[in-house]
């Protein structure tokens, strides 16, 4: 809006309204005077630009995303601390912590088989394989085993401002009101630990309606969270005693995962090697099944081939599979597609 206001336009506007025989050439010092004030007002309209972006929501950044946003109710999410089973040989006692893989965990209550909280938010918590032992940060007396358990409620980075712009977006356009499908995904997604969510109405019938959800980041949803849902939505059928109105039966499952296994042929550039492409092109990959969960219900072949093609390694490709065939892969409504094994072989 003010790109126009230079420090030439502005310094011109000031030597123009100089008294008459004021002498206003460079170098006078009228010019001298003017010629640091131009500057300072020309910088002053650069800022009122930048201000001008951040009152808009599609413009903005940060904190100011986030004050734009709450005017409509939507608040970026914080991060949450991943929650999982652990189970020890001995009772031990709430707020212990345990140590594994860079980070700790703290029991929630007293005894063997207990729920722990990552230290950390994030999806950190998430990554510790089940099964790994944990290491006390403190002696528990005749503690023999300590072994980390199922992932109950998943962590979650902090929103990012694409994700909370793509909610605000949302909100705005598609209104959550009256049960419609955009109110059973905003419940869901207020429960912690929700990624996505999908609304089916009158899935099995008049009155019902099916949500499926994901963990962070795209992940099969535990069952800890899918009942936690479940309670939060609907917990008596057709009752109207959780956020469903009257009359509606409600079903929260999680999403399912679809594996995408990739075998190509292609010619490689001189100097390039098998090993170096396939870390390459695989972030990609990932990112276009990424684009698509919950979107789309085809795996195209030829966006492998596209994805290929762009790089600067890669002459040519003669052959693509997924999952042992020449063709796309179908989907169902509930299926996110994840990568797999990308097998990469040299035409000969």
């Amino acid at each position: 809006m003010f790109e126009d206001q230079t420090y030439e336009v502005v310094l011109e506007r000031l030597l123009s309204n100089a008294p008459p025989g004021i002498d206003t050439r460079p170098g006078a010092i009228y010019y001298d005077a003017c010629s640091p004030a131009a500057a300072e007002i020309s910088q002053l309209y650069i800022f009122l630009d930048s201000i001008l972006e951040l009152a808009f929501a599609s413009t903005s950044n940060g904190k100011w995303l986030a004050m734009r946003t709450s005017e409509f109710g939507v608040d970026p999410y914080e991060a949450n601390s991943a929650i999982r089973r652990a189970h020890f040989d001995v009772e031990v006692p709430v707020n212990s912590r345990f140590y594994i893989d860079g980070v700790y965990f703290i029991t929630m209550e007293t005894g063997k088989d207990v729920q722990v909280r990552c230290e950390t938010p994030g999806i950190i918590g998430n990554k510790p394989i089940e099964g790994s032992s944990l290491i006390p940060d403190q002696t528990i007396p005749n503690l023999q085993s300590a072994l980390l358990g199922e992932l109950l409620i998943p962590g979650r980075e902090k929103e990012d401002d694409d994700s909370l712009k793509a909610r605000h977006q949302k909100k705005v356009r598609k209104p959550a009101k009256s049960g419609n499908t955009s109110h059973y995904e905003e419940w869901a997604k207020e429960v912690e630990g929700v990624g996505e969510v999908k609304v089916f109405p009158l899935w099995n019938g008049r009155g019902t309606v099916k949500v499926v959800i994901t963990g962070p980041d795209l992940t099969e949803a535990p069952e800890t969270l899918v009942r936690k849902v479940q309670e939060y939505i609907d917990p008596e059928p057709g009752m109207g005693k959780g956020k469903a109105p009257v009359g509606a039966t409600v079903t929260v499952v999680s999403a399912t995962i679809k594996t995408i296994d990739i075998s190509i042929v292609l010619k490689l550039s001189n100097g390039s090697d098998i090993s170096g492409v396939q870390l390459l092109v695989t972030p990609p990959f990932e990112k276009y099944l990424k684009s698509i969960a919950f979107k789309s219900t085809t795996v195209q072949r030829n966006r492998f081939g596209a994805i290929l093609l762009s790089q600067n390694e890669i002459i040519d490709y003669s052959k693509i599979t997924l999952n042992g065939a020449e063709s796309d892969v179908e989907l169902s409504e509930i299926d996110i597609p994840i990568l797999g094994t990308v097998e990469i072989n040299e035409q000969i």
